[in-house]
């Protein structure tokens, strides 16, 4: 019987299915406001949460705890969304994340203890908007445009890094003439508003293969992909870490203010938007990302692993660091974009689970780095191992990357090459058909 290949867009297609095209009038901007939403509350509350514990005892451990609970809700969220993102579509998600966000930074805003806080924050993790974000702005680019979608996957990285700022800003700013519980009602609000205009006003992204449960396997077996997990797990060790040690040392060691802490944070965000909206593009064209990776990873890791010699003198901590974060904060979308591009090509009905599934590998990192750094670095002076174990991590995810990661197996895994060895002819036959 004759195997006929449609070339309508008759959805009963046979599988692997693939995405629609999708139209030039699908704007990337609700995907850019789930991510700035949800980062804003976050920027919101690490400056003040050393202030929130500023009375407790064993301060240092419970920031580490709280930082790492909320890492841990984001694990489990992060791939929950995913999955329910390919399952019920991108914008119903995205609104429904956003109004859990909202409830949260509300609740979060409202606790006293830091029991509370820290359960609060484990449950605000589970509403993660990342692969819903980054799942969307694959939907809308088209694999003949590598470029466009190189630059919107750079930009979502530049709204996080943005959303931290406001959040920063709007921290140092309430904090230092309110309290917590004020500081917070401003995400509560923006993230309110957003789910909203998601809701209401967005216009969905193009479906590939609603209601169905697509593996992603096809991607997560290839060597390329873990080789990305490795990276994304060292950059989360160092975003985990800067949230315990340094955090807690610009309080402890020079008794900076609210305000003072949210613009050291804000000009460290400032610059970390600069790399992903215009090094990382430029690295990807110039470099690739294998280069890219190795090159950044390893440089950033050396630079952050000794940075406690820097911790008397702010200046010299921040010319120590900064530079270092705006190179290896290049990796993080560099990863998503070759995770969103495999998914495209093997599994384009699991984008939101690939893509949650690479972004987790950063949310363990910073889940276990609070904890681990923070008991490393101790009450007193501190030590240089709570900054050397995580240089470490990123020096070997960079390293692997460059040595195992190549693009050799984008396309093909190991069990698809084999299949094809044991069918022998038959793609052949198919075509003569």
């Amino acid at each position: 019987m004759a195997v006929v290949t449609p070339i309508t867009t008759d959805p009963a297609s046979p599988p692997p299915p693939s995405p629609p095209d999708p139209s030039p009038d699908h704007s990337p901007a609700p995907a850019y406001l789930l991510v700035f939403a949800d980062f804003m509350g976050l920027g919101t509350i690490m400056p003040l949460l050393p202030f929130f514990l500023e009375d407790t005892e064993d301060a240092v451990f419970w920031l580490g705890a709280i930082m790492s609970c909320q890492a841990l809700g984001v694990v489990c969220g992060i791939v929950i969304m995913g999955i329910m993102s390919d399952r019920f579509g991108r914008k119903r998600m995205g609104a429904i994340t956003m109004f859990g966000d909202s409830t949260m930074f509300l609740l979060s805003g409202l606790m006293k203890t830091p029991l509370s806080l820290l359960i609060c924050r484990f449950v605000a993790g589970l509403f993660c908007p990342i692969p819903v974000a980054m799942s969307w702005l694959i939907d809308i680019s088209p694999t003949s445009n590598p470029e466009l979608r190189t630059k919107r996957i750079g930009k979502a990285t530049g709204a996080i890094m943005g959303g931290m700022f406001f959040g920063f800003v709007l921290s140092g700013l309430l904090g230092q003439f309110f309290n917590w519980t004020v500081a917070l009602m401003a995400p509560t609000a923006v993230a309110g508003a957003v789910g909203i205009y998601v809701a209401l006003f967005a216009r969905a992204p193009p479906r590939c293969d609603k209601g169905a449960k697509p593996s992603p396997s096809p991607v997560t077996k290839t060597r390329r992909w873990r080789c990305v997990f490795l990276v994304m797990v060292g950059i989360g060790c160092c975003t985990g870490h800067y949230t315990a040690v340094p955090m807690s040392m610009f309080v402890r060691k020079h008794e900076m203010s609210p305000a003072g802490i949210a613009g050291f944070n804000a000009g460290c965000i400032f610059l970390m938007i600069i790399s992903n909206v215009l090094i990382f593009p430029w690295s990807m064209r110039v470099l690739g990302d294998s280069k890219m990776m190795a090159l950044y990873c390893t440089g950033g890791g050396v630079a952050l692993g000794t940075a406690y010699f820097s911790e008397g003198n702010l200046g010299q901590f921040f010319l120590h660091t900064m530079p270092a974060f705006m190179f290896i904060m290049s990796c993080l979308p560099a990863g998503q974009l070759i995770a969103g591009n495999l998914s495209s090509a093997k599994a384009p009905g699991a984008t939101g689970l690939v893509q949650g599934l690479t972004r987790a590998g950063m949310d363990i990192g910073k889940m276990i780095a609070p904890i681990i750094s923070s008991s490393i670095y101790g009450e007193g002076d501190g030590s240089p191992w709570a900054y050397a174990w995580v240089g470490a991590a990123l020096c070997i995810g960079g390293i692997v990357f460059a040595l195992l990661g190549e693009a050799e197996e984008d396309f093909k895994t190991r069990d698809e090459k084999k299949e094809e060895e044991e069918e022998g002819g038959g793609g052949g036959d198919n075509e003569a058909l």
